[in-house]
């Protein structure tokens, strides 16, 4: 099962297209599970946006989510809203994410 998705997302890449976003998106980071692929993309325009993206097993059902919408980091929201000029750096989903703040 994970290899027959790791080869349908390294050759079809679907989910730039489904970021629908104005810039080119690429893949920086990605997490196999039993349940399907974590991955995370980012803007090619620097530190300025990192989307986290799960693929389902089947590759059926993609869901899309902001870096700051995170279940299991429900700081980064609060500090999202009190520092609208900080970026993603680094986000592993789940687990951390380092922002800078110019």
């Amino acid at each position: 099962m994970n290899a027959d998705l790791t080869r349908w997302l390294v050759e079809q890449d679907p989910v730039p297209a489904r970021l629908d976003e104005d810039c080119e998106w690429s893949c920086v980071y990605g997490r196999m599970a039993a349940d399907g692929a974590t991955l995370v993309y980012e803007s090619e325009r620097g530190p300025c946006d990192a989307r986290a993206v799960h693929v389902a097993a089947d590759s059926r059902a993609i869901s899309v989510r902001c870096w700051s919408d995170d279940p299991a980091l429900p700081a980064l929201q609060s500090l999202r809203q009190r520092h609208p000029d900080a970026l993603p750096v680094r986000y592993r989903p789940g687990k951390r994410c380092t922002l800078r703040k110019d």
